[in-house]
């Protein structure tokens, strides 16, 4: 009984004293301190004790009836109604949770450890996506404000569209129809958060157990993982030392990023595309086409998607917003064949109804339909092509001997192979990253990886002097090993 009275009100975490009652009781009889059949304190004995009001300790008797652990016999008292040991909860097990075996793959895969150097110029990850320093925020919180204030609508409307908001899935079809040369309908378009859930949901529609899926070899490691998670069989479409070529897969799905391939920034050639669409015909497939960053163009004009040439209705065709406007804005779309649009709203709907935030998909299509997106793309195209300019520059002046690089007209990256020895290149990459200056190794994209190493350098988060830096760094680091191996080789000649 003595126990009851330990709880000491000055020692505790909670704001209110009731709470901390609370918690103390239910700590007791879940440790087991106190047994089933166990008598209570009444309510104004403990509330004597603990200075507090008698509805305090009624309230925390009340929480306990409602929660199963102590139970109010009339005119007897209030008793320990719940034991611990009846579902053998005091003693712990060191049993690990049971994992499905597709999931327990992605997850044993090995991961690069962080490093503890001091990092003074990094060209990895960050460098997908636009620097956000750009963006025009001063417009944005207007557009933010305007759309504020048209949501009325929302306590009219009987019903909200699954698919999204209409205004912004006009704004993108209008868009897409007039920068990227498609044909589509507002009604083909749903709303998503983000590229990944639309894989998501086509990998949870299209695929079954054993089925063989092809992607390009190499290719995003986070799509390859969720195609396989949902028991696809990848089958990997070489593309890095030839162009795409399609061959007689036997599949009902593909993968591909044909305006800008990731990560080798290559293109795809008109008469792959249309070899492409010739095999979904005949094999009745699907084409997923993700247009993860084609809107960032250095030449040109952006390059047709697939999609303009799909006249079967053969291909998905995937957008994003979170790197052409924000990247924590978690609003993407997908552009669907007609016939699949139902049935994919039906496995997305798996996951809950309703999609991002109506204010944001409302800022985002009067951002659109101002012509602020553009005009904000627009400038941004202008800064990166700039920054690229830094960056080949710098590899010509400091880094032009150690790796071979694929220059593309678009993206926010570059892709490059090493032109030594795996050996040579673990020594460069740590006497680089003893000067600081770290970027990705890209061989862990392929599902066949190369013995030659691959990398990504990253740059438009970093500005020109930073990227100068780290390739004069890197230079550095190149010459320190290209001198110890000529030692290397004079000593092993004599």
């Amino acid at each position: 009984m003595d126990l009851f009275y330990t709880l000491d009100l000055s020692q505790n975490d909670y704001k209110f004293k009731y709470q901390a009652i609370y918690h103390f009781l239910r700590e007791l009889i879940l440790e087991g301190k106190v047994q089933t059949g166990t008598r209570l304190p009444s309510s104004r004995v403990l509330a004597s004790k603990y200075e507090v009001n008698r509805n305090t300790i009624k309230l925390v008797y009340e929480m306990l009836v409602a929660d199963g652990y102590i139970s109010t016999i009339e005119g007897s008292g209030t008793f320990v109604a719940y034991s611990p040991q009846n579902l053998n909860l005091i003693e712990k097990t060191n049993k690990k949770i049971q994992l499905s075996t597709r999931s327990q793959k992605i997850i044993d895969k090995k991961t690069q450890p962080p490093s503890k150097e001091k990092i003074e110029v990094d060209f990895r990850g960050s460098g997908f996506s636009p620097n956000i320093t750009y963006f025009p925020l001063d417009d944005w919180k207007k557009t933010i404000y305007q759309a504020a204030r048209d949501l009325n609508f929302l306590v009219v409307e009987e019903q909200y569209d699954i698919k999204g908001l209409p205004a912004l899935r006009e704004a993108i079809s209008s868009y897409l129809n007039r920068s990227r040369g498609m044909m589509i309908k507002p009604n083909q378009v749903v709303i998503i958060n983000g590229i990944m859930q639309g894989i998501t949901i086509l990998s949870q529609l299209l695929i079954d157990v054993g089925d063989h899926v092809v992607v390009e070899e190499p290719s995003f490691t986070s799509i390859k993982n969720n195609f396989m998670t949902m028991g696809g069989e990848l089958i990997p479409a070489p593309i890095e030392t030839q162009d795409f070529q399609v061959r007689d897969w036997e599949s009902r799905l593909i993968y591909v990023t044909p305006s800008h391939q990731f990560p080798t920034g290559k293109v795809m050639s008109i008469n792959q595309r249309i070899n492409l669409l010739q095999w979904a015909k005949k094999h009745n497939s699907i084409i997923i086409e993700d247009d993860y960053d084609s809107e960032f163009r250095r030449k040109g004009r952006s390059v047709e998607p697939l999609k303009v040439l799909d006249f079967e209705e053969r291909v998905v065709f995937l957008g994003t917003f979170a790197k052409s406007i924000l990247p924590s804005l978690r609003i993407g779309f997908a552009v669907l064949p007609p016939d699949l649009v139902d049935d994919f709203l039906k496995i997305r709907n798996l996951g809950g109804e309703y999609t991002t935030s109506i204010l944001e998909q409302m800022a985002v299509g009067l951002f659109i339909k101002s012509g602020k997106f553009e005009r904000h793309l627009r400038r941004l195209n202008r800064i990166y092509a700039q920054k690229y300019d830094v960056l080949l520059q710098a590899i010509k002046k400091y880094l032009s001997n150690a790796f071979e690089w694929n220059e593309t007209d678009a993206g926010l990256h570059l892709f490059a192979t090493w032109k030594h020895s795996a050996q040579d290149y673990i020594i460069f990459e740590n006497e680089c990253l003893v000067r600081g200056v770290v970027w990705e190794t890209a061989n862990h994209y392929y599902i066949n990886p190369p013995p030659q190493p691959k990398v990504i350098i990253g740059f438009a988060h970093l500005s020109d002097d930073d990227i100068i830096k780290g390739f004069q760094l890197m230079g550095e680091a190149f010459k320190a090993i290209s001198s110890t191996n000529d030692i290397e080789r004079k000593r092993t000649l004599n």
